[in-house]
């Protein structure tokens, strides 16, 4: 898997690097990313301030994700984040009949936050989120705010709002604290990430030799999807296998521990790497995408930077980018203008599509 321990390398080089406009971020370990919709604003005590929706050029919204697979009869919730069925405690109250209601949803939802808040890594978001879910008015205040429209016709929600149907629209927090310096935007928040990152470790357990790192550590078999925008639920490493359906590895191994281990901390940094690599610098052929890098960085925050040597026959210009040179270059190559590699340089190519 060389492959992958060089993208493990570029997560290491360029973790903690701000992103630049228009770019996507590199995200933390144990976080992903969903588009929002309804921004609530509150205070450090839980109380309500005000709900606000969000424009679609800045609804891309980091959040703590435990890695479960949202699927089956009650898909788990996400930790902090999450669409108005977990979170507003009244929604039930104000579903409309077109929408399958679920009792469960803002039951583990509550239950999986009040665990954080509890922990030796909680949070004072995390604090402040529990403290206003708990009262049940995420729906009630959104409706007064005029963020959530209600049918007249039933007295219920009207089922199609800001662009999806009302049971998906994504929540994300802001917290106002007294001391004015802690980054209120909770999906902006570093020491928010480290706690959430903290409890997780705290939580996981089953470790196990990983084959990509040689060293133990947590077993993972759930891993991150959405790579390619063509085929978003195509895996590059897919292993949840249910040992008593499947039986690809029988034959040849006992169980599937046997068959393939990789460990958490490195599919989330590898994933990551790529999908990052990806937003910044990839190109795309169809279904194919293919993206480019070195690997072996001498700083940050360009990844490309001494990847090409300019032409003899080029001036560097003050407008010049690093950062698309190498991938400009290599487009150009693959469509007949340049031939000039330095022979010194260890260059990735990496094209990925899926096979269904």
């Amino acid at each position: 898997m060389s492959w992958a321990n060089e993208l493990y390398k570029v997560y290491e080089l360029a973790v903690g690097t701000e992103a630049a406009e228009g770019e996507s971020p590199l995200l933390p370990v144990s976080h992903s990313v969903q588009k929002a919709q309804i921004e609530l604003v509150i205070d450090e005590e839980g109380n309500f301030v005000s709900a606000n929706t969000v424009s679609e050029d800045s609804n891309e919204t980091i959040i703590p994700d435990t890695g479960k697979a949202r699927t089956g009869i009650y898909p788990p919730p996400y930790p902090l984040n999450d669409c108005l069925k977990y979170i507003a405690g009244d929604f039930n109250a104000f579903i409309p009949d077109t929408i399958k209601r679920n009792d469960r949803n803002h039951d583990d939802y509550l239950k999986q936050l009040s665990d954080w808040r509890e922990s030796e890594n909680t949070h004072k978001a995390v604090e402040a989120v529990y403290n206003y879910v708990k009262e049940n008015t995420v729906i009630y205040d959104c409706i007064k705010s005029g963020i959530l429209l209600i049918d007249e016709s039933s007295g219920k929600l009207k089922e199609k709002q800001l662009g999806t149907t009302v049971d998906k629209c994504f929540v994300r927090f802001i917290v106002l604290y007294s001391d004015k310096e802690s980054e209120i935007k909770t999906w902006k928040d570093r020491t928010l990430y480290d706690s959430f990152i903290a409890y997780l470790a705290e939580k996981q357990s089953g470790k196990q030799l990983c084959y990509a790192t040689g060293r133990e550590s947590m077993a993972y078999y759930t891993h991150p999807y959405q790579i390619v925008k063509s085929v978003p639920r195509a895996k590059l490493i897919s292993s949840d296998h249910d040992e008593t359906t499947d039986f690809t590895y029988r034959g040849r191994f006992a169980n599937k521990e046997q068959a393939l281990s990789v460990g958490y901390e490195f599919s989330q940094k590898m994933h990551n790497a790529l999908k990052w690599l990806i937003g910044r610098q990839g190109m795309y052929f169809d279904t194919l995408t293919l993206v480019t890098w070195q690997s072996s960085l001498a700083e940050l925050p360009s990844v490309t930077k001494s990847a090409w040597d300019l032409d003899d026959d080029e001036e560097q210009k003050e407008d010049y980018d690093p950062k698309r040179y190498f991938s400009e270059r290599l487009a150009a190559l693959m469509l007949g203008y340049k031939k000039k590699f330095n022979d010194g340089d260890k260059v990735m190519v990496m094209g990925l599509d899926a096979a269904t």
